[in-house]
């Protein structure tokens, strides 16, 4: 599996929402250059490049951290107990999540190693 030169969900997100800021940034400093043209652009783009800076590390902060938490960290461990069935461990993968379809891979993963023990059971008997 090849992930060296791959972005992490969290890294991507955190990136776009940081792109998303920017352009809403500069739509925001062209309207404002429009109803405001005794203004130069170049200290319009000066002044909004402060709050691109700002808010697009404070929204990639956030995301980063809120995502890795509730999305990349409960996919990791899902990705290691995956890793340990085809390593012979067939006990239940312990993991809780809010959301929704990270918790029925979760459940989807413990239906599928109840039904391996008993498949393993039935074959022993």
């Amino acid at each position: 599996m090849k992930t060296k030169n791959k972005l992490s969900l969290a890294t991507a997100m955190a990136l776009l929402m940081a792109l998303i800021t920017a352009v809403a940034m500069g739509v925001y400093a062209i309207i404002q250059y429009s109803l405001m043209p005794d203004q130069s652009i170049l200290n319009l783009m000066f002044r909004h490049s402060w709050h691109v800076l700002v808010l697009g590390l404070f929204s990639y902060c956030v995301l980063y951290f809120v995502l890795y938490h509730q999305v990349v960290k409960p996919f990791i461990k899902i990705y290691q107990k995956c890793y340990a069935i085809t390593k012979g461990d067939f006990s239940k993968l312990d993991l809780e999540s809010p959301i929704k379809e990270i918790q029925l891979i979760i459940d989807g993963i413990n239906m599928m190693e109840s039904q391996i023990e008993m498949t393993k059971t039935q074959i022993e008997k």
